[in-house]
């Protein structure tokens, strides 16, 4: 398969963003609502503001963290021969976990997508050869929001066969949806020796 490569940004764009993501992290630092993970930053060599719970990181425990990151991983789909692999030069797509509103093609108005919609959706996303990664590309309105992620991220797993990207809201969710793919790869042992899922995650800014 031939190799694909985008370049949007010179060199020196690309330091300049790297140089001043260092200067965010250090000087305004990254604000944690928990106690044990700011003490895990301080032992690593964070400055800690407790009142404020904010850490500042240097940046030298930063690009120790990336040098220890692993640079390649595997994501795969209920089906063994339908994989994403990061890190092996491959073009990796995916579509997304979801959208609060669609634009109808009919009417041309926005409106709240429906559960047809999603499995519309989830269908499109598995049968495009280029997607490789399957994300719901909707948020239902007419599911309660209190559980919407856990519904939303059942329906992907039944709907695609591919490796998936899923949405999740909130913590007490979070066991919802991990206990999910923990049954379709057949316990928690499986489910890390063969990941599949990437979760959508948002900070507060």
């Amino acid at each position: 398969m031939a190799t694909i490569r985008v370049e949007c940004l010179s060199k020196r764009e690309i330091q300049a963003i790297h140089d001043a993501s260092l200067a965010i992290l250090r000087d305004s630092g990254v604000m944690v609502h928990h106690d044990e993970i700011l003490k895990l930053l301080a032992e690593a060599g964070a400055q800690v503001d407790w009142a404020r719970h904010i850490a500042h990181l240097p940046e030298r425990l930063i690009m120790d963290c990336v040098a220890l990151a692993g640079k390649r991983y595997v994501l795969y789909g209920r089906s063994p021969a339908r994989v994403a692999r990061f890190g092996y030069g491959d073009l990796v797509l995916m579509s997304s976990p979801g959208q609060f509103a669609w634009i109808d093609a009919e009417t041309g108005q926005r409106r709240p997508p429906t559960v047809q919609d999603l499995h519309d959706a989830i269908r499109l996303g598995d049968a495009l050869p280029n997607v490789t990664i399957v994300g719901a590309m909707a948020v239902v309105a007419e599911v309660p929001v209190a559980y919407r992620d856990v519904f939303l991220t059942a329906e992907l797993v039944k709907g695609t066969t591919k490796p998936t990207r899923c949405w999740v809201a909130n913590g007490r969710t979070a066991r919802y949806v991990l206990e999910i793919y923990r049954t379709v790869a057949g316990g928690d042992a499986a489910l890390r020796a063969r990941p599949m899922v990437e979760a959508f995650l948002e900070p507060i800014s």
